[in-house]
């Protein structure tokens, strides 16, 4: 959506050193904010003056707590948020609590920063962190024979001990006299590391290299810490003075870790990016920090326990006859994440795009003729009443599912309710949409995700005068099933009205009620159940292949506005006499919906992950029914009925008694 820049949390800050970590995150943002987007530096959030800018708020906070909360220029998301537990006191003023109590729930990457959140009365959720999403930019690719250590943990001297410095090379000196080449091909290695400043004598790199060995030989053999790289997420400033030399050492590090065998880290910002592209990673922690920084991450990780004696212990043991993991190993690659990834990926998605979510509901006369709260019909209107022209699908008099043109408010009739069977977008149709469009009204199509996909890329040398409306779609059987079926059961030529959804019974537990009139002015009502057609279409079993494959079975949406139903919608919108889920995408879609949005008898705002959840197609395609090609197989031979096929092959895959 226009009139809004995206934007991307950076550290720069005033510290000697920087923490990689940092722009892993930042990173792991751009991805959803785009190429375009601003830096925002995360210590002077209060005085950002960048116009509005949406920024997710992906990060560690902070150095100086007295400059949250962020400038009224921000618009913030919560996602992956993470406080430093020694500025608790600090941070959580009285402006704080207000700021963040109205933007709840606030999701957190850690479980203890939800507890820490609720002691100040402010509702928190467990997001993780979205380097989990990195996955959609980064994969694992094995191309490096050596594994990669990022900062392990292990004993380190104390900044403020140097008089400790000989004592303890002195209790080490066994160590490093029984292994001498690997203690020396190690200080070598350390030389990377910026914990502090003494790390540049080599006595000190000696110690660390012994205390090294001491801590993980006893897990992993000489081939693999004499073989390994070494890499540190703290680099010093001097060496990369602004962000985007930052931004291209983490991307850096990011592709290294993808060509890894496998990693071995106690970086939280290179743990969760690993399991992210599927790259093998055990995860070092020591026990307060699984229950602090690691909190509710530690089920996505292998992870190795960093012991009270200073040696790391695996809880699997490792296979070889040493009892220890050589080169050959690789940890197990966990799915655990993705449930979480896809939630983030889609938060990130919606909000960066700009996309709102609404359940509505028009008023009752509009409702009782529409399939669920009518808001295709206000919309229809608005465009009409600024002398333009409404497409959708509508039957024919022989109940062939065609694309037409509405250019009155009676003319709509037919485009109302729901048509289970492909539309076809026909030459004569899209000539018509041309000659509107080219006489300089305004066309509002409304169709399936493809179609409006197909429709945008036909005109699209008139986006300001095209508005675009696309249905949750779980994809539709063709008109030659849809004619068969009509046929065996009636004779089209007897059919006098055909409707898939009528709301006779209801809305809420009666959505597939159909609804047929002969023109001997019988009526017959089915249940969706009862209906072999609607059997075809709800299992699946009747539905192209295309359907299965689509790729618009996401948040990410071609319509201006996406429309649907808004099912298990909350008690407060849900009167049982339909309710539409609205999502909308871009800043026509806003500007259409602005205009209609008094005339909706009853609107409420949801997150778009509310409705995701409701919506299976939002997240991905059907699958493939397991009796879909007993009935494809069934259904076209000579003699065999639509309904005779889809109940053979729905009992062909039944489990037998």
């Amino acid at each position: 959506m226009t009139g809004f820049k995206n934007g991307v949390l950076c550290c720069l800050g005033d510290e000697s050193r920087k923490n990689i970590g940092d722009y892993i995150q930042s990173i792991a943002a751009a991805q959803f904010a785009g190429p375009d987007a601003v830096r925002v530096e995360r210590e002077h959030l209060d005085e950002y003056a960048g116009g509005p800018t949406r920024v997710a708020m992906n990060a560690w906070f902070m150095h100086h707590p007295d400059r949250f909360p962020p400038s009224s220029d921000i618009i913030p998301l919560f996602v992956s948020f993470h406080l430093l537990p020694k500025i608790e006191k600090r941070f959580f003023t009285a402006k704080t609590v207000a700021y963040l109590k109205a933007r709840e729930p606030i999701g957190c990457r850690s479980t203890d920063i939800v507890e820490m959140l609720e002691k100040h009365g402010i509702k928190g959720e467990f997001t993780s962190c979205v380097t989990l999403t990195l996955g959609e930019s980064y994969r694992h690719r094995e191309e490096d024979s050596a594994p990669v250590f990022v900062d392990p943990d292990f004993r380190r001297l104390k900044r403020d001990a140097a008089w400790s410095v000989v004592p303890r090379f002195i209790s080490l000196l066994p160590r490093m006299l029984a292994h001498p080449l690997a203690v020396l091909r190690l200080a070598r290695q350390f030389k990377v590391f910026e914990y502090w400043p003494r790390n540049r004598f080599f006595i000190v790199r000696l110690i660390y290299a012994a205390e090294f060995l001491r801590t993980y030989s006893s897990l992993f053999g000489y081939d693999v810490l004499l073989g390994a790289e070494y890499v540190t997420h703290k680099v010093p400033k001097r060496d990369y003075p602004d962000d985007e030399a930052l931004l291209a050492k983490a991307d850096s590090l990011l592709h290294r870790y993808e060509r890894a065998p496998f990693v071995v880290t106690s970086r939280l910002h290179c743990a969760l990016p690993c399991v992210a592209m599927g790259t093998p990673v055990w995860t070092v922690v020591r026990p307060k920090l699984k229950r602090g920084r690691f909190g509710g991450n530690e089920m996505f990780m292998n992870m190795l326990d960093f012991g009270a004696d200073g040696r790391v212990r695996s809880p699997v043991a490792p296979q070889s006859a040493d009892g220890k993991f050589h080169l050959s190993d690789r940890p197990p690659v966990k799915t655990a994440h993705l449930k979480y990834a896809n939630d983030l990926a889609a938060r990130c998605r919606a909000f960066f795009s700009g996309q709102k979510c609404y359940a509505a509901m028009a008023t009752d006369d509009v409702r009782s003729a529409s399939s669920s709260g009518g808001a295709f019909t206000l919309f229809a209107r608005e465009i009409l009443s600024r002398g333009g022209a409404v497409c959708g699908a509508a039957f024919d008099d022989a109940f062939r599912c065609r694309y037409v043109i509405a250019e009155s408010e009676p003319a709509l009739a037919p485009l109302r309710g729901s048509k289970y069977v492909k539309a076809a977008l026909t030459p004569d149709f899209l000539r018509r949409v041309r000659e509107i469009l080219e006489a300089g009204r305004q066309v509002l199509f409304v169709g399936t995700p493809c179609h409006v996909a197909a429709v945008r890329r036909i005109f699209s040398g008139f986006s300001n005068s095209l508005f675009t409306l696309d249905l949750i779609c779980a994809g539709c059987p063709g008109q030659s099933l849809f004619d068969r079926y009509l046929d065996e059961n009636w004779g089209r030529e007897n059919i006098a009205k055909y409707e898939f959804r009528s709301k006779a019974r209801g809305w809420r537990h009666h959505h597939y009620l159909l609804h047929i009139v002969l023109k001997d002015g019988r009526e017959i009502w089915r249940e969706k159940g009862e209906d072999e057609y609607m059997t075809a279409m709800s299992t699946g079993i009747g539905v192209p292949d295309g359907c299965y494959r689509c790729p618009f079975c996401s948040m990410d949406r071609q319509g201006d506005i996406t429309l649907g139903d808004f099912w298990m919608v909350p008690e407060e919108m849900d009167d049982g006499k339909g309710t539409s889920a609205l999502l909308v995408n871009t800043e026509k879609g806003r500007m259409l919906f602005d205009a209609v949005r008094a005339k909706f008898a009853r609107l409420a705002e949801y997150p778009p992950s509310e409705l995701e959840s409701r919506q299976a197609r939002l997240r991905s395609p059907r699958t493939v029914h397991p009796a879909r090609e007993a009935f494809l197989t069934r259904v076209n031979r000579q003699g065999v009925t639509v309904a005779d096929a889809a109940s053979a092959a729905l009992a062909s895959v039944q489990p037998k008694n």
